[in-house]
């Protein structure tokens, strides 16, 4: 059917708020014993699409507003309501976030002549950490006659091709 509808898994993921593999393989059957409160807005299958455009015609309001939704398992269609929000629900999910504080990095006073060059390195390599102490650790490692490269320049990889060519 083109007949525009929701997924069984996804209708239970989003309104009875369930998650898992099993999902897939769940059938109306099922739901309708597992999960009472959720009700259907008839209990007749809508198996043709003549059954679907009846039931469009007659609760079309409904389905605008969104208060129903069709859902399929794959083989029936069954029309259900859409669970509303309580007072109490509303209450459960209020999240209170605390506010991350924003993150400093401080310039630490390093002695990098007594420095290994294991420890110089991972002054460079470090995501967060301050340019005077990645320029200071790279001079030291130049002073001690280390080559310093990037792993790749892309600009000489190119010359080199162009020059082989």
């Amino acid at each position: 059917m083109n007949i525009e509808s929701i997924s069984l898994s996804k209708f239970l993921s989003r309104y009875a708020n369930v998650y898992g593999a099993d999902l897939k393989r769940m059938t109306h059957d099922e739901v309708k014993v597992l999960f009472p409160e959720l009700r259907r807005a008839s209990n007749n299958p809508l198996k043709t699409k003549n059954d679907v455009l009846s039931f469009i015609k007659t609760h079309k309001e409904e389905l605008i507003l969104g208060k129903v939704v069709l859902v399929s398992d794959g083989r029936t269609m069954y029309p259900y309501y859409t669970p509303e929000l309580t007072d109490d629900m509303e209450e459960e999910m209020y999240v209170d976030r605390e506010e991350t504080k924003d993150f400093e990095i401080d310039d630490e006073v390093y002695d990098y002549s007594n420095l290994s060059e294991y420890e110089l390195r991972e002054l460079l390599r470090r995501k967060y950490n301050s340019y005077r102490n990645q320029t200071c650790a790279r001079r030291e490692l130049q002073s001690r006659g280390i080559a310093i490269t990037k792993k790749y320049r892309r600009n000489d990889f190119k010359k080199n091709n162009y020059e082989e060519e």
